[in-house]
């Protein structure tokens, strides 16, 4: 989508492990502000949708959902643990689905600015569906810390999982905003700027 597009406007909102993407979307929702989570859209259709059910059981040679139904992470992540080809087999499997279920939300705004949470926005080349990358960004010692906390991974672990993304370099070097969530400088005024930026 071009930046000249007409409203509404939607921002992508993205970063590295343990960045915050989360808590900033959660604050932009405080404000009124839609946010699309594609993570969740993810869990969804890999709950739902019974041919990619089949299609991830096929490539990871385990069955996607545990007896009682859940997803079963452990065994995704063993199998992203295994390298970035596995992880481009995976993503080449869950992404359209995650695309289409973003263009359907898209088409249906009403708002003025919406926003949508993507931790591999650049990496899929969701980027093409939103009209500014907004990269949330925070020290490596506190991205590390916050997903030991969260996910009870080790720091190699974690560290394995990152190197399959962007470094938070690289997505900084594409941005169009930056918001700083490394404890030192407030949110909110950062927040304010942005939205008064896109004209909400």
């Amino acid at each position: 989508m071009s930046k000249t597009s007409r409203r509404p406007i939607v921002v992508g909102v993205t970063g590295a492990m343990g960045s915050g993407k989360s808590y900033v979307c959660d604050l932009l929702g405080k404000q009124g502000i839609p946010c699309l989570n594609t993570d969740v859209i993810a869990r969804d259709e890999m709950l739902t949708n019974r041919d990619l059910q089949h299609a991830l059981s096929s490539l990871i040679g385990h069955n996607l959902l545990s007896p009682n139904g859940q997803l079963d992470k452990a065994a995704i992540r063993a199998y992203l643990s295994k390298g970035q080809e596995q992880a481009e087999r995976l993503d080449a499997l869950v992404h359209p689905a995650v695309r289409l279920r973003v263009l359907r939300w898209r088409d249906q705004l009403t708002c003025r600015v919406a926003a949508v949470e993507c931790a591999l926005l650049l990496e899929s080349h969701f980027d093409d569906l939103v009209d500014y990358v907004v990269v949330v960004g925070a020290p490596e010692s506190v991205r590390l810390e916050r997903v030991c906390r969260r996910d009870g991974l080790t720091e190699a672990q974690i560290r394995r999982f990152a190197a399959l993304q962007m470094t938070q370099e690289e997505k900084l070097a594409q941005s169009d905003f930056v918001i700083d969530n490394s404890g030192q400088v407030p949110l909110e005024p950062q927040l304010d700027l942005l939205l008064k930026a896109l004209g909400k």
